[in-house]
């Protein structure tokens, strides 16, 4: 599949194309990817999430909000950032969308 072509599907997934030099990245924020629902007070604080009707712990969800991840097109695979302490709801909802995507690029 050309370039393009994937840039396009991405972004049509809730990516946004970065380019910076020779970088050439799709950017995924953590709500897409993991499909989290996410309410805050007004302090901006974690009132409550779920993530695919699950319900988390704020402070998961606070870790999971703090997390990177983009497509890097120059060599063509998803990368991510700040993953190592979530737990499994949160890393299954991430291989998910991985491997969904996958399929369609």
């Amino acid at each position: 599949m050309d370039e393009q072509t994937i840039i396009k599907t991405l972004t049509e997934n809730g990516g946004t194309l970065w380019e910076k030099g020779t970088m050439r990245r799709v950017y995924f924020n953590p709500e897409t990817v993991m499909k989290m629902d996410v309410n805050h007070y007004n302090s901006g604080n974690v009132s409550s999430a779920s993530i695919n009707g699950e319900g988390i712990s704020n402070s998961e969800a606070g870790r999971a909000l703090e997390c990177k991840f983009w497509y890097d097109l120059s060599d063509g695979q998803f990368h991510d950032r700040g993953t190592d302490r979530l737990h499994r709801t949160s890393m299954t909802a991430i291989q998910d969308f991985y491997s969904d995507l996958k399929a369609r690029i």
